[in-house]
């Protein structure tokens, strides 16, 4: 702005009365007055600020370097593919079967067993997906929903390159990125609607059961009638621990039926996780594609089983290859996709829970320690918030089964307290949920532990639950355990 310019807007700029002049003037005052004030606690809190953050890293950075340390690739069983004629994986995504199992689907192909791949969404809930893969700026639900038209084409060229024909390939067809809420939701009349395709069922050609909608009881019955159809002895699931809520809801919803399965046929078959998405894992800045992926270090504690495979050259470049094939996901992360072609695959030993009849009527202190009940150990390392809220860290689960209730008992790191709520959670294979949130802590337990009893004639008798437990502060969840699911014995 030049100098007659300015002169001409200030000539035109309306005069203040004397009471707005004033007011103006005290204004400035009050903020001059303030801005001192800001300056003067501004190197106070930045100095608190780096003295928390110092903290927090010293304390994860410590506890890291001890779990890392502790276990080596020389460590991890080898997986064992003796007696897998039918193996069955479930993938919450398109592309998630070839990151996690390629390599595995190969070796049991090649000693004459059959793979089958479910794949529970088509990726439709990718919001930057269309953006990127078909360039449109503001997506609508058509063009989410040719996103996973495209998506399914990619998994079955994928899997085509791993051997698997499109036969062997089920669509289910649910919704991406919503799958957490139809395992919370109730399992019926729950009307959830995919959150970018805004459809109440599958629109896809390719779909396993097109009279489906989105609800728990459907997901539960295909997944049921899968295992029915394809008989495998092997099921390869998400990690229970994986950080995709969608990953995490598979991972329970194929369980819980599995364990049904078994339980109603009398037939036991064995249960694999494999994990995707946890930070850190598996890109590592101090090593390369030639090396070996280990568990995170936050899931290697307390004697967990994983399982290791040692991927062949000639399995190892069709794994590549199969993931170079996924283009729409390569646009996005194309460097973590290509991170797990590597020189193994790693797999976790999910436990099988089968619950007798414990020799009892009543529990007493520690009488259910002593007994053939489960206990379930925490295998994550929690962050900093856990760390110092210790009453809130849960580091246990264990579960009995009485004459006519389930019990369960719940161990935190630290005492409990009373502004913690501790929630204790049943669910049946039906969706329904039984919970307690009272801070239950009998006094034969000590202030560390929780627990709840179940009727199980209010519960119908079930010959299935899932179990778990959370930690409150309000309205926030501070900790959970994952579930985990049990066969019950019944009285003859």
């Amino acid at each position: 702005m030049n100098h007659m310019n300015w002169q001409v807007q200030k000539q035109n700029q309306p005069k203040l009365s004397f009471a707005s002049y004033k007011f103006v003037r005290s204004h400035q005052s009050y903020c001059q007055r303030t801005n001192k004030r800001m300056i003067d606690i501004r190197p106070i809190l930045l100095f608190l600020l780096l003295i928390l953050i110092l903290f927090s890293s010293l304390v994860l950075t410590a506890d890291n370097v001890i779990a890392v340390s502790s276990i080596r690739s020389d460590d991890l069983t080898a997986f064992d593919l003796t007696n897998v004629n039918r193996m069955m994986i479930i993938a919450p995504h398109p592309d998630d079967e070839s990151l996690g199992s390629a390599g595995l689907i190969q070796a049991v192909r090649k000693n004459g067993g059959e793979v089958y791949v479910v794949v529970v969404t088509n990726g439709d809930g990718l919001s930057a997906g269309p953006t990127f893969s078909n360039y449109k700026l503001l997506p609508v639900s058509d063009d989410y929903i040719e996103y996973g038209r495209e998506r399914q084409q990619e998994t079955i060229k994928a899997l085509s390159i791993l051997g698997i024909s499109e036969d062997k390939i089920f669509f289910l067809g649910y919704p991406d990125s919503s799958l957490q809420s139809i395992w919370s939701s109730p399992w019926i009349d729950s009307n959830l609607y995919g959150r970018f395709t805004h459809v109440s069922k599958s629109p896809y050609e390719l779909t396993y059961n097109k009279k489906s909608i989105y609800q728990g009881v459907d997901l539960y019955h295909d997944l049921f009638q899968l295992l029915t159809d394809l008989q495998p002895d092997l099921v390869i699931v998400p990690h229970p621990e994986d950080t995709n809520s969608d990953h995490r809801a598979v991972s329970n919803f194929a369980q819980f039926t599995v364990a049904d399965y078994e339980s109603k046929n009398s037939t036991a078959i064995r249960v694999f996780g494999y994990l995707i998405h946890y930070p850190g894992y598996p890109v590592s800045e101090v090593t390369g594609i030639n090396s070996a992926i280990l568990p995170p270090a936050a899931l290697s504690n307390n004697g967990q089983k994983w399982l290791n495979y040692a991927i062949q050259a000639d399995e190892f470049l069709l794994k590549k290859t199969a993931i170079k094939t996924y283009k729409t996901q390569q646009k996005l992360r194309s460097k973590y996709l290509n991170s797990f072609a590597r020189t193994n695959e790693i797999f976790f030993e999910l436990p099988e829970i089968q619950l007798p009849l414990l020799a009892f009527e009543q529990i007493s202190d520690f009488e259910l320690e002593q007994t053939n009940n489960i206990t379930i150990y925490d295998s994550v390392k929690e962050g900093f918030q856990k760390i110092t809220i210790s009453g809130a860290d849960l580091v246990s689960i264990q579960v009995g089964r009485l004459a006519d209730k389930v019990c369960l008992i719940a161990e935190t790191r630290g005492h409990l307290h009373k502004w913690i709520s501790y929630r204790i959670f049943v669910k049946l294979s039906d969706g329904r949920t039984f919970e307690e949130k009272e801070n239950l802590n009998p006094s034969l337990l000590p202030d560390r532990y929780f627990m709840s009893c179940f009727s199980l004639d209010e519960m119908g008798n079930p010959d299935v639950i899932g179990f778990s437990a959370e930690t409150w502060r309000g309205s926030a969840m501070i900790d959970t355990t994952s579930w985990h699911f049990a066969i019950l014995s019944h009285p003859d």
